[in-house]
């Protein structure tokens, strides 16, 4: 059958790619020859490119800079392929199109078979109709000048299993461009105007839509213009925030002048269509402002994607479609400016308005994207992540440098602590400034180890914490403590293997009956010793189970954790000290002394209490994350590494890490019900209401320490 580049040089496919590029017109390129001059030598001109093609000869001539008049004002550059090379472009785009269109997600709708304006037009009415009311309108800023060629070629290399295809690809990509006089090369960006450069868009972005699918995002996308639609605004705040992160991890950014959140009630244009309340007013011209060429010079080739020209519809006549964006500021972080919102009157305002509008905790990476959180976290982290990163003051914001080079700024009011992984390191002004705002600082080495924390001063709560210190010396107490943390741990582990169980795992329901019976015996026990006894067959009962549930290509056979020998156990430390941290750092929020705790035993260097407290959430948070990367293949073998040494160490890599905080990330940010928050909060959340009911147990405030177990 031959390769695809066999295919797309071919005479046949050459001559079906004349007959589009000469029905789509366009002008001459920089040889001068036009269509209809290629067309009067048809046969020797397509033997001739097909010859040049096949034999390694093919050039591509410089592209011609032009600008063309938008109907909604201003001017759009193009940048123009000779006739030649749109045949040659349009070939491959045809045979590539089939291809990438069964990867392509339902949510695009520019540039493709059976797509167009009015389906995305469509698309947007029917959300609506839906209760999806809440609008973030967005636009990614010069996205077709940006594109990162190395990225893109990397993506078609994975996708075309054809050398000499994608090398011809990258031709295109870096052809030179004559621009009033003056020849220059492209090193990055798809050129508006060639026929390829539609499809090659798509695939780029197409790991974004993935992304907003994953999130369960209802997302509109034309090219580089799209619509996410939510149901409130809470939820489209964090959308955006969700977007923002996506399109970082593609080296792209959202255009700030043309973003905003909006809903349906204030009003927005999109696609030339205006959407008000109930209502939406469409033109009968319009001339598509997200197309890649003009109609008056090149049309962009059906070819290149297979699709129509984009259907026509929308607003008044002559209106640009992004003319009711609203105008945000340049700034960064982004403030992210609702409809309604006026505008701070003051410099105290204007931080307050950014501090409230950017919860999100982050990285000090700049092309990695920060784990997304809940709306308003309750902790909001700064994760030092990368090796050889360091965090200083810089005023009232934290800056991170990789080996000298400045690569994020983080205002302070944005950050609630600091989690420093082995590796980067923080200068001696910029811990001292976390400690005159009360910011704690954990610090974790490369292996995910929790290794100590500069926290706050504690003296502020002196009366609480010699009431901890003299419960702690009293064993009915510790027991009573005790008996619940556990039986709330084994409820929630027996929970986790219920809805293995119910997914056919015999070992999973095995190991619930077990867990079931450990926490009958509970109840009866008498001494603290006993109490751990039992976790600790409970512990083993349940972590048998997973060697069962663990599949293909990892293994798991035993809980250990000093070191961690294999993947799996290293992803349950790495997750167990990320929650350990937050934990400590609520204990002190709280007022409580971490240190000092009921079920385990108190020793030097380890925060007790902290751990009593994030046994009730081991499963629910970390455990269940892990299971799910594991089951999704977010994480492969060559995600770890083993360090050399008298007990080998399993690690995650530098680049692994990111991914895995981001999953923890967002299993603590995870809406759940707890009854003293009387709404649905996240699980951050709930680990600080949990260290609030400790505290008001030690303050004889309440009988009895109160549990968090899931319904």
């Amino acid at each position: 059958m031959g390769t695809l580049f066999d295919k797309a040089t071919s005479l046949t496919t050459l001559a079906r790619a004349f007959e589009r590029v000469s029905a789509n017109a366009g002008g001459p390129g920089s040889d001068g020859v036009t269509i209809d001059e290629f067309d009067a030598l048809l046969d020797a001109s397509l033997a001739a490119l097909h010859s040049d093609l096949r034999d390694g000869s093919y050039r591509a001539k410089p592209l011609v800079r032009i600008e063309v008049r938008k109907r909604g004002g201003g001017r759009r550059p193009l940048a123009i392929p000779c006739v030649r090379d749109r045949v040659a472009q349009t070939a491959a785009g045809m045979v590539l199109s089939p291809l990438f269109e069964q990867e392509f997600e339902d949510s695009s709708f520019g540039y493709r078979v059976g797509r167009s304006v009015a389906a995305a037009v469509d698309r947007v009415l029917y959300l609506r109709e839906r209760g999806y009311l809440w609008v973030v309108d967005a636009d990614i800023r010069s996205y077709f000048d940006e594109v990162p060629h190395d990225r893109l070629l990397a993506l078609l290399h994975d996708k075309v299993a054809d050398d000499q295809l994608v090398a011809l690809i990258k031709t295109w990509l870096q052809q030179d461009v004559l621009d009033k006089g003056r020849r220059v090369r492209i090193d990055r960006g798809v050129p508006q105007g060639s026929p390829i450069s539609p499809l090659l868009a798509n695939l780029y972005l197409d790991a974004f839509d993935e992304h907003c699918e994953r999130k369960g995002l209802r997302l509109v996308r034309y090219a580089d213009d799209f619509l996410l639609l939510c149901r409130n605004r809470a939820a489209a705040e964090r959308a955006l925030e969700i977007t923002e992160d996506a399109l970082a991890r593609l080296r792209l950014a959202l255009n700030d002048q043309k973003t905003r959140v909006t809903s349906f009630q204030h009003g927005f244009t999109y696609l030339g269509t205006t959407f008000l309340r109930s209502m939406a007013f469409r033109s009968q011209l319009r001339d598509d402002d997200t197309s890649s060429i003009d109609k008056d010079t090149v049309r962009p080739s059906p070819s290149a994607s297979s699709s129509p020209p984009p259907a026509r519809a929308v607003t008044t006549p002559g209106r640009n479609p992004h003319s009711h964006r609203g105008d945000l500021p340049s700034t960064a972080p982004r403030q992210v400016r609702p409809a309604t919102a006026d505008k701070p009157d003051t410099a105290i305002g204007e931080a307050l308005a950014t501090a409230l509008a950017n919860p999100q905790p982050t990285t000090t990476d700049d092309d990695e994207p920060p784990p997304t959180a809940f709306h308003d976290p309750l902790l909001r982290t700064l994760f030092a992540l990368t090796p050889e990163t360091e965090i200083r003051k810089d005023g009232e914001q934290f800056i991170a440098t990789h080996r000298g080079r400045r690569v994020r700024a983080v205002p302070s009011l944005h950050v609630d602590q600091v989690v420093v992984f082995g590796g980067t390191r923080m200068t001696m002004s910029a811990l001292r400034f976390c400690l005159d705002r009360d910011i704690a600082v954990h610090f974790v080495s490369r292996s995910g180890r929790y290794q100590g924390a500069l926290a706050p001063p504690i003296e502020r709560h002196v009366a609480l914490q010699r009431q901890q210190l003299a419960r702690s010396d009293d064993p009915a107490f510790r027991l009573r403590v005790a008996q619940q943390v556990v039986a709330a741990k084994l409820a929630n582990c027996r929970n986790l293997l219920l809805r293995k169980a119910r997914r056919g795992s015999e070992a999973a329901a095995t190991a619930a009956d077990r867990l079931l019976s450990r926490q009958a015996s509970l109840e009866a026990a008498t001494t603290l010793d006993e109490v751990r006894g039992l976790e600790g067959a409970g512990a083993a009962s349940y972590y048998e189970a997973w060697t069962s549930m663990v599949e293909r290509p990892f293994a798991f056979s035993t809980r250990r954790r000093r070191p961690p020998p294999d993947p799996v156990n290293s992803l349950l430390s790495f997750g167990y000290s990320m929650l350990y941290a937050n934990a400590v750092s609520l204990l002190h929020v709280v007022g409580l002394h971490p240190a000092i705790g009921f079920l385990h035993d108190t020793r030097d260097g380890h925060a007790t209490l902290a751990s009593d407290l994030m046994e009730e959430l081991r499963a629910p948070v970390v455990d269940r994350t892990v299971l799910a990367l594991l089951a999704r293949r977010q994480v492969t073998p060559d995600d770890f590494v083993t360090d050399s040494g008298a007990a080998p160490a399993c690690r995650l890599t530098d680049g692994a890490r990111k991914t895995v905080l981001r999953a923890f990330e967002l299993a603590l940010n995870r809406p759940v019900r707890h009854p003293d928050a009387g709404e649905r909060c996240d699980y951050r959340r709930v680990l600080a209401l949990q260290a609030r009911r400790m505290a008001a147990v030690i303050a004889g405030e309440r009988d009895g320490y109160e549990p968090f177990v899931l319904k």
